[in-house]
């Protein structure tokens, strides 16, 4: 029992901030009890308004178990780190923000392609242009496929999980007859798909963990091509060039990956980068970053 004036006010201070320190967490307990009530009975409703759907339009039992397999599983469905279209903030940027915005998220990942890359200093008008309307996102589960052998390619893929592309561990896997070629962030894949039309995929490829993967659409990159093309643009020429090099150079890789989704190294894509510039008569910046050895082999048997 306090004593002195002294004491009673120490022991009024600790009962203050016990009390205090307790209303706080029980509120922040609260709180979280609200937000998880919350997103569980949003998910109820969705379930709900979706049974109620399949019910009142006679929906058959058979594609109604098909429908809410689907929709089970589509919850679980991995969002890119650049969906960005979920978040009403960003939509409604004005387009000077949105497009310096798409620049530092995608551009880091051209400039690891040496054809690329020049051409955010050669034309930037023409890469952001790639940026906006030719390239889109997909996320894949561990183990999952991105490709599979005779596939139509959809396009070139650049593998982009960290920001600044530094991480060494392998994302995806390639396989292609008895090789194995582990891909890690900041590398590329099935270049000939935007080069050559029709191309098909000529190997196997799955996920070692969750991997981020920007897609170059060929029909998308195609019209953009024929758009500037109509407009004279020299990236376009600059393009043709490193096209014409790309098929005509034979692959640097070994015989059993060549023309497959492992065409060329890095060495070999600055040199056709260097040629093909020489070529249009343009300079290109090249960047400060070192260019490192694009594949590295996981399994030979």
């Amino acid at each position: 029992m306090p004593m002195n004036s002294s004491e009673r006010f120490f022991a009024v201070t600790i009962d203050l901030l016990g009390l205090i320190g307790f209303s706080t967490f029980v509120s922040s307990i609260t709180t979280s009890m609200t937000q998880l009530r919350s997103l569980s009975q949003a998910k109820a409703q969705e379930d709900y308004d979706l049974r109620l759907f399949l019910h009142n339009n006679s929906i058959s039992l058979e594609l109604k178990t098909a429908v809410m397999n689907f929709a089970s599983s589509y919850k679980h469905v991995l969002k890119t780190k650049t969906d960005y279209g979920s978040i009403d903030v960003i939509c409604n940027l004005p387009l000077r923000l949105q497009r310096l915005m798409l620049n530092e998220m995608y551009f880091p990942i051209f400039r690891r392609h040496p054809c690329f890359g020049s051409l955010i200093s050669l034309d930037q008008p023409f890469a952001e242009d790639l940026v906006k309307n030719a390239l889109s996102d997909r996320a894949l589960h561990k183990g999952e496929a991105l490709f599979l052998t005779d596939d139509l390619a959809e396009g070139m893929y650049f593998v982009a999980n960290s920001s600044e592309m530094v991480s060494k561990a392998p994302l995806l896997c390639y396989r292609r007859l008895a090789v194995e070629i582990d891909i890690a962030s900041g590398q590329w894949m099935c270049e000939a798909a935007i080069m050559m039309e029709g191309w098909r995929f000529r190997g196997d490829c799955h996920a070692h963990r969750r991997a981020d993967i920007s897609v170059l659409t060929t029909s998308k990159f195609l019209n953009l091509l024929g758009k500037y093309a109509t407009a004279g643009s020299v990236a376009v020429t600059f393009i043709s060039h490193y096209a014409a090099l790309f098929l005509e150079t034979p692959p640097s890789v070994e015989a059993v990956l060549w023309y497959s989704g492992i065409w060329s190294d890095q060495a070999q894509a600055e040199a056709m980068m260097l040629q093909a510039r020489d070529a249009a008569g343009v300079t290109v910046q090249r960047g400060n970053a070192p260019f490192r050895l694009l594949w590295t082999r996981s399994n030979l048997s």
